[in-house]
């Protein structure tokens, strides 16, 4: 604690240092330092906190949630040691908070050549288009010592340790020393270890005298301790421990040295133990000698010991001399063999090793079940440095096709995590590799794509592992050995953690399309895009996310304010002009730094730069109608509040309103931005429409360029960038307008309303659903029509109750429409296939393509067929993005936060290989079952279908409802004379009572009531229907028979 000078209130100071990477459990990874730093800055200043799994979770909260909460007077410093020492997916330091309030500061400490840690580092806080003055201070070089400061520093270090040298010593270190110009700490440090082991009398070692750089110390070293110890025990044990991953436990390595013949046999020269084991002693003693060297942290759960130094790990992975293999059972020592009589076994005996077992699952002292973390994350990283024709049998043998190890697995582990290991097996070369082996690859393959699909639900929810997988691997029973081993574990040994089993295949089986599954994000993605060359993705949740469309990474990861509503859309300005002097260039995408992002929310909305900072912000209390940009280049914005009589157009560059519009007719009805015009069209609730353009970016003020005024019949109005169209409700003659806004935009004049050109569209064939909902646009700036195509081209999609009409010009007199029937939440078209079509309701993608085709008569036809159909059981979709290019490919981003990549093509073969499976056309909400059907309702309760499920999934009959027609309730008996014929009673919300026949639903029902009140109906095991309505009646209707097949329903009296 400290006082000012002038007996000021006293400032708390705080210090927080790590060394990353290796020295403690806490600082083990990234994400147990992030959960470090935050329990700690939560005791220090009474905060609570989450420990999320997702390291830009524990982030956001460490910057948004905690540091922003320590008071203003009191002082924190955070000191980040050696960044270098971490793994490579910390390298991109995505996991650092970008800003800090003026009372904390962070340092951080890096090699300046490793691993373009620095150049991160630079790139988060824009180093390159800062003034020179405000960074110079921002990086500072550590230099390497001096030889008179090494000569200092290794007096006091051999005083403390109450050694001298002998002045033939002390005159060749500071001899050798003064040879080298830069120092680095490590050589420092291993010079000194080494003349703390010389006597007074012991003379010069010729081979230090070549020892020039850190690496040669090192083997040094190693060549001394080999010398004093075993030799095959001393590199054996290096190598086992610097071949784990993060290092290895005590007793781990005790077991692997004592599973190693070679070393054994080095050890008992002279006499074979009635045990053979490695004694304890042994590699204690090497372990006091680098003890210096070795560090103990913690690493799944279990204390471990690993280098301190990277560098040791590196050496030991260089030379070979170091990573020796191992060699079969067999004593080879003669005067062993004739002592032991073991010449009739050639040598052999049964070796007792007291190994330590290693059961995947245990239960732990509390009865709490437990899972060997260490074999789960260890053995897959040892078969992935051996050879493929070693690690494929072993993989599949004991990892993937092993329901234990897999179950623990997805347990234990993340997405990433299990997605990488799969991954390094699919892309094994597969030169030269045995048949048994290359057919164990395909299906490890196989289970690659399911995992794809399902791996970032299985994250959150582990326990579906078993369902997820076997209801699409059952196709393959019997026909994929691995994958029929691995069901039948599901069978016999699931039941113990999940009680469903799967008797068939339910979801889309692998092979459906996907390209790549992406998790960005941890909360609903609300909006989708990709930049203009399609390299990168944008797409907002409560954060925004650029994704590299190349390499997948994250290029940028932009934090949002904290709202208590949702984001609703983004849009992105790749290259802004600070001026309009500027002359604007189409840099590259891939200078992300650049980007800008405008974010809206229904009363919010924010114009934030790639580093975070927001450098424009509007709050609406009424909330807005229209927040849209005009001009990319200048960050020119439009702005209208809902229920407003006002536009302003505002530079968000430099925060400055340049221009109002007023005075309207009436209230503003909708605002249109027309970029490649720089024209807004504005409707007023009276129908009164005005076309504004900018001319001149320097005096930035709006021309009115024409009015016109539009029918108040109109239901929907749209603007692409070059038409505006106007739908109108059902009792209206004319189906839709459309103005071609070139023609204003190239007029000089005011045009009036009998100038505008509006062209009056008419369907030979109505619309039978004429209320449409929603109009889709196709992005004609990306569209790649030619001349011959452009006829057919949608114009726009109308999306109805029940349908979805695309609208198009069939020759150059007539419009029509191709109708896809069906009940869609999204969709999206394809800019180089106008053709194709994409749909989402729910968690189902449906591909349709349509066709209009000329006929005989001179008049055109029109058609469709679902082209491909994908179910995404782990969330729904919230966005569809078709990305342009030779290949159909689109992106569909998920409520779960996910992000996946399909290949239309391929999902288009899989869907010709595997019958899609029934659905209803709406999300089911209610379940019934009865003998071998079951009764779905919908969560709108106006469908009603009947499945069959025994052996496979499909439906026998449905019944759709019409508005203002709603199911209440039904219930199900069976024919009292044939079990097989099975009867549904439903009443509806007018209190009209219909029973219908399971198999004849759609038909007309075999009896009718018409009650007074509401009621509810049960059904008895003796096969009728007992009905209480709200008066306290009770009544029943009973089934009568007069032949087999002849049933009849009848009401009794009240009971």
């Amino acid at each position: 604690m400290f006082r000012h000078s002038n007996g000021g209130p006293i400032d708390l100071f705080q210090l927080y240092y790590v060394f990353l990477g290796i020295t403690t459990p806490s600082s083990s990874t990234i994400h147990k330092t992030l959960v470090s730093i935050s329990e700690q800055i939560c005791q220090l200043y009474n905060l609570s906190m989450e420990i999320y799994p997702d390291i830009l979770q524990l982030r956001c909260q460490l910057e948004t949630d905690l540091l922003s909460k320590i008071p203003d007077n009191e002082y924190l410093l955070l000191i980040f040691d050696s960044i270098d020492q971490l793994q490579q997916d910390a390298y991109d330091c995505q996991w650092l908070p970008k800003t800090f309030p003026k009372n904390i500061k962070c340092i951080v400490s890096t090699l300046p050549d490793h691993g373009g840690i620095l150049s991160n580092l630079k790139s988060m806080i824009n180093y390159n288009q800062l003034p020179n003055e405000n960074i110079e201070h921002l990086f500072i070089f550590v230099p390497p010592f001096d030889a008179s400061t090494v000569e200092i520093i290794y007096n006091d270090w051999l005083q403390i340790k109450q050694r001298t040298l002998s002045n033939e010593q002390r005159l060749f270190i500071t001899q050798w020393i003064k040879e080298r110009n830069a120092i680095v700490p490590l050589f420092m440090k291993l010079v000194f270890d080494i003349l703390c082991t010389w006597h007074s009398y012991d003379t010069i070692d010729n081979q230090l005298k070549t020892c020039r750089t850190v690496d040669d110390c090192i083997l040094y070293l190693f060549n001394q301790l080999q010398l004093k110890h075993n030799n095959v025990l001393f590199r054996r044990a290096l190598s086992y421990m610097t071949a784990c991953r993060s290092g290895i436990s005590q007793n781990e390595l005790e077991d692997v040295l004592s599973l190693d013949d070679d070393v054994l046999k080095s050890v008992f020269e002279h006499y074979i133990p009635p045990i053979q084991r490695l004694p304890g002693i042994l590699w204690t003693r090497i372990r006091n000698d680098l003890d210096e060297y070795i560090t103990e942290k913690e690493v799944d759960d279990s204390p471990v010991i690993y280098w301190y130094h990277r560098r040791f790990i590196e050496i030991v992975n260089a030379h070979e001399a170091w990573t020796e293999k191992n060699k079969p059972l067999k004593i080879d020592n003669k005067k062993l063999i004739d002592k032991y009589h073991l010449s009739e076994s050639n040598g052999e005996i049964q070796a007792n090793r007291l190994i330590t077992s290693q059961p995947i699952e245990f239960i732990d002292d509390h009865g709490q079940i437990q899972y060997n973390k260490r074999k789960l994350n260890e053995l897959p990283e040892i078969l992935c440095k051996l050879s493929p024709n070693l690690a494929i049998p072993i993989a599949a043998n004991e990892v993937f096709f092993n329901y234990s190890f897999m179950h623990a697995k997805t347990q234990c582990s993340s997405f990433d995590d299990i997605a990488f290991l799969m991954q390094h097996f699919k892309e094994t070369s597969v030169h030269q590799l045995p048949k048994e082996v290359l057919d164990m690859k395909q299906e490890i393959d196989i289970l690659l794509m399911i995992y794809m699909i399902v791996g970032r639900l299985l994250e959150e929810y582990p326990n579906n592992y078993v369902f997820e997988f076997s209801s699409r691997l059952l196709n393959f029973f019997g026909i994929k050995p691995n994958i029929t081993h691995l069901i039948k574990q599901f069978d016999e040994q699931s039941i113990k953690h999940w009680s469903l089993i799967v008797p068939y295949c339910q979801m889309q089986p692998p092979g459906s399309g996907l390209v790549y599954s992406m998790n960005k994000h941890t909360a609903s993605v609300t909006h989708l895009d990709l930049t203009d060359d399609q390299t990168a993705a944008i797409s907002l949740s409560n954060r925004i996310v650029v994704i590299d469309m190349t390499t997948g990474r994250t290029a940028l990861d932009v934090k949002l304010p904290g709202l208590n509503e949702s984001y609703l859309n983004s849009t992105t300005l790749p290259n802004i002009s600070y001026s309009n002097e500027t002359k604007y260039t189409n840099i590259p995408n891939k200078n992300y730094q650049q980007f800008h992002f405008l974010v809206t929310s229904l009363h919010h909305m924010y114009f934030v730069s790639a580093d975070d900072k927001i450098k424009f912000e509007k709050i609406s209390n009424i909330g807005f109608m229209t927040v849209e940009i005009l001009d990319l280049k200048h960050a020119l914005c439009i702005i209208t509040e809902l229920d407003g009589n006002s536009i302003e157009c505002w530079d968000l560059i430099h925060n400055r309103q340049v221009a109002r519009l007023n005075s309207f007719s009436s209230q503003i009805k909708y605002v249109f931005c027309i970029r490649s015009y720089k024209m807004i069209v504005v409707v007023c609730q009276d129908g009164m429409t005005n076309f504004y353009s900018i001319i001149d970016l320097h005096q930035t003020s709006f021309t009115h360029r024409g009015s016109t005024q539009i029918d108040q019949h109109v239901n929907l109005i749209a603007v692409d960038e070059s038409n505006l169209i106007y739908t109108y409700e059902g009792s209206a003659p004319i189906d839709f307008i459309y103005i071609n806004l070139k023609c204003i935009h190239e007029n000089k004049n005011i045009l009036s309303d009998t100038d505008i050109i509006k062209k009056a569209i008419t369907f030979d064939r109505p619309i039978e659903t004429k209320t449409i909902k929603k109009i889709i646009l196709p992005n004609r700036t990306r569209l790649n029509i030619n001349s011959t195509e452009s006829l057919h081209s949608p114009l726009f999609i109308a999306m109805t109750t029940n349908c979805l009409c695309v609208i198009h010009q069939c020759d150059d007199h007539n419009f029509s429409y191709a109708r896809i029937d069906g009940y869609f939440d999204i969709v999206a078209m394809h800019e180089n296939s106008q053709n194709t079509i994409y749909t989402a309701r729910g968690g189902i993608i449906d591909i349709f393509v349509w066709k209009c085709i000329k006929t005989d008569e001179d008049t055109c036809s029109h058609t469709y067929e679902l082209y491909a159909s994908i179910d995404i059981s782990s969330s729904p979709v919230t966005g569809i993005k078709p990305v342009t290019g030779s290949t159909l490919i689109f992106l569909c981003s998920l409520a779960n936060g996910a992000i996946h990549i399909y290949q239309t093509e391929q999902l288009h073969e899989a869907y010709k290989a595997v019958p899609s499976f029934s659905r209803t056309k709406n999300v089911i909400g209610t379940v019934q079952l009865h003998d071998t059907i079951a009764v779905t309702l919908d969560n709108e309760r106006r469908e009603l279908a009947i499945w069959s499920y025994q052996h496979s999934t499909s439906i026998d009959s449905i019944r759709l409802y019409s508005d203002p027609l709603m199911v209440n309730e039904f219930a199900i008996i069976s024919n009292k004379f044939n079990s097989n014929m099975i009867f549904i009673l439903i009443i509806l919300n007018n209190h009209r009572i219909e029973i219908y026949s399971c198999e004849l639903l759609h038909h007309e029902p075999v009896f009718i009531l018409q009650l007074r009140s509401t009621s509810r109906v049960h059904s008895t095991t003796y096969g009728d229907f007992l009905l209480l309505t709200n008066t306290g009646s009770l009544c029943s209707i009973v089934q009568l028979s007069n032949s087999y097949d002849n049933i009849e329903f009848k009401q009794t009296n009240n009971v």
